[in-house]
């Protein structure tokens, strides 16, 4: 571009998506004089221009902007503030902002509230069910992991076993090594844990993380060149996997105990009622 008959060079960059970010460094790098070079030339603003000292240990210039609180979070801690029934929660398992209160009403008259009030509309739905997966027998896996690519290689191969661990186990997932005689360096361990536990929180039958699993590492082979930890992350993983799909995998749903206090007239459509969600009756009196 002409700017008081000069020649000024013009360079679109995108901070989002990386685009023009090389040329711009080029011509910063190229074109622009150093401040070290002393005399340097003032910058403009409108009809403005002014200089800056220059400081090696400091940045050139800066901008300064405000940061505003996120109105969803301020909204929904006032309301819970209001309101000591009404309850916000994350839930890890799930990935989801879950709000709880004393109904479907209750919940409602909150969301017309946040709208009304603070200009906010949710666009909510059911929560999902935190499942879980866990294995009922046992079994073993085995992946040779080789990969060639022209130089260095890619190799690791592990052989393991699973086993369902107790209900009342307080991690859910036991990782053992219990290879002899080197077959696999002790340094190469954690990569198949790694792996192990990367294909754990991704889930083996529906995508749900897993628990209830003791792993033992028994026995693989390693190349003095090629195995890297990489490897072994990818052998752990598909090693685990073939041992789960082998080892009887069950989908576990969480349940709630229920007492129901009611006339005796009204238990057989109390019963037909729990029936028809799922429910079942262990006793009553």
């Amino acid at each position: 571009a002409l700017r008081d008959g000069q020649l000024v060079p013009i360079v679109f960059a995108s901070a989002k998506t990386g685009a023009g970010i090389d040329k711009l460094l080029h011509f910063t790098a190229s074109l622009l004089p150093s401040p070290l070079e002393g005399n340097p030339r003032p910058f403009v603003r409108g009809e403005e221009s002014f200089t800056t000292e220059f400081d090696a240990d400091k940045p050139v210039l800066a901008h300064v902007f405000r940061v505003t609180t996120d109105p969803f979070s301020a909204a929904m801690a006032k309301l819970q503030e209001e309101d000591p029934c009404f309850v916000m929660e994350r839930i890890a398992a799930t990935g989801e902002t879950v709000l709880r209160g004393l109904g479907e009403l209750h919940l409602r008259v909150v969301l017309e509230k946040l709208q009304s009030h603070y200009g906010i509309e949710l666009l909510t739905a059911p929560p999902k069910v935190a499942y879980k997966e866990t294995i009922t027998s046992h079994a073993e896996g085995h992946c040779r992991h080789k990969k060639q690519t022209g130089g260095a290689g890619q190799f690791g191969e592990v052989y393991l076993r699973v086993t369902p661990l107790p209900v009342d186990h307080p991690t859910g997932f036991e990782f053992v090594n219990s290879t002899v005689g080197g077959s696999i360096p002790k340094q190469f361990m954690p990569a198949i844990e790694k792996g192990v536990r990367q294909a754990l929180d991704e889930g083996v039958v529906a995508g749900y993380p897993m628990i209830g699993v003791r792993v033992e590492v028994y026995d693989g082979k390693h190349h003095d060149v090629d195995s890297k930890e990489i490897a072994f992350i990818t052998a752990g993983r598909k090693a685990f996997v073939e041992a789960v799909r082998k080892a009887a995998p069950a989908l576990l749903e969480p349940f709630v105990e229920v007492e129901v206090t009611a006339p005796s007239r009204y238990l057989g459509d109390i019963t037909s009622d729990l029936s028809t969600h799922r429910g079942r009756v262990n006793d009553s009196a």
